[in-house]
């Protein structure tokens, strides 16, 4: 019989048939695609996505090692208007954050910048280095970078985690199981609880 009869008459070895697949059938591969998605979709944000851990064995968790150009994320997220001067000292000094993972999954950001040596540059070229040095560290202490990139990394890995999540669902399952079966002409003898192919 079908994978349709089966269900119809003997719903309690369909859903054993169907857990069987989800744990054994899956492809290895299912999450692919939406790690290539978000390494391409992070980009254009000034990330750059070395590597991508996820597990769903207390809910669905995402996490990922790589690095952060700081101007071109603050250019992304339209902070570069708001905060231009401390954007401009980013970008010449091509300041990025490393980010890692630690224990139990939990982002680590190693800042790699060097704002207090960086000049008065361009519209503020002719600023007194104190002047400009003292405006920077407002800057920072108003804007918090750290948090702010802390933040939205967070929310980042928090978005990747529901389309894994999403991906996993989709792909065990049972419109999934049941194509599976009519694509590979999967049939179920009467009085056998195996698949026979």
């Amino acid at each position: 019989m079908d994978i349709h009869k089966l269900k119809e008459t003997d719903h309690a070895r369909y859903l054993k048939e169907y857990y069987e697949w989800c744990n054994h059938y899956i492809y290895d591969d299912w999450w692919d695609w939406v790690q290539e998605g978000f390494t391409e979709d992070c980009k254009p944000l000034g990330i750059r996505v070395d590597d991508i851990r996820f597990n769903n064995i207390y809910g669905w968790n995402a996490t990922f090692e790589g690095r952060v150009n700081v101007a071109e994320w603050m250019k992304s997220q339209k902070l570069d208007e708001k905060w231009y001067p401390l954007y401009l000292a980013y970008e010449w000094d091509g300041s990025y954050v490393k980010v890692s993972v630690t224990y139990r999954d939990r982002l680590h950001l190693d800042w790699c910048d060097s704002l207090p040596r960086v000049p008065p540059i361009g519209v503020f070229s002719e600023m007194p280095e104190q002047d400009w040095e003292d405006m920077l560290q407002e800057m920072l202490m108003q804007l918090d970078p750290d948090t702010a990139l802390r933040d939205y990394l967070t929310d980042l890995c928090s978005d990747l985690a529901s389309q894994l999540e999403e991906a996993y669902e989709d792909e065990t399952s049972e419109e999934r199981f049941i194509d599976h079966c009519e694509a590979n002409e999967v049939t179920f003898e009467e009085d056998e609880d195996e698949i026979q192919a």
